[in-house]
């Protein structure tokens, strides 16, 4: 179940991530480099040198994405009153990648654990659909 939550969360984060900046007519190597966005940033510099994003544009974009998550996350989770380690984990793992994996474990090292795996799933996931996309976007 995890699984298809997590392919269902990177679906529609890389299209509804990227379907803006289609339709604006942004060039297709930047479109590339967003779509990997959903990575890790590891992950995402080698699969822009493959698909021909920008690997530079890439891995700043998934640092900070990183970033963001690891700031807001925790001030997110306590406005939704979301308490639970497991929830925490994949929310935090999918979106917010290794910074936010990080962030979590220092103070829920069971949300933690959970973060690894769903950013790890997430890169899985999101590997496999990039030529998906790339092809619809070209």
């Amino acid at each position: 179940m995890i699984l298809f939550w997590l392919t269902f969360a990177a679906v529609l984060a890389m299209f509804l991530g990227t379907i803006f900046l289609w339709l604006l007519d942004i060039p297709m190597e930047v479109i590339k480099s967003m779509l990997l966005r959903n990575t890790t940033a590891a992950i995402a510099i080698e699969l822009a040198y493959i698909y021909g994003g920008i690997a530079s544009f890439t891995a700043a974009i998934c640092t900070i994405s990183g970033m963001i998550g690891a700031i807001t996350g925790p001030f997110l989770f306590k406005k939704a009153k979301v308490s639970h380690s497991i929830a925490k984990g994949i929310a935090m793992g999918a979106t917010a990648h290794a910074i936010g994996t990080a962030r979590l474990m220092e103070t829920d090292d069971e949300a933690g654990a959970i973060s690894t795996l769903s950013f790890l799933l997430m890169a899985v996931v999101a590997t496999c659909l990039t030529p998906l996309f790339i092809y619809m976007y070209s």
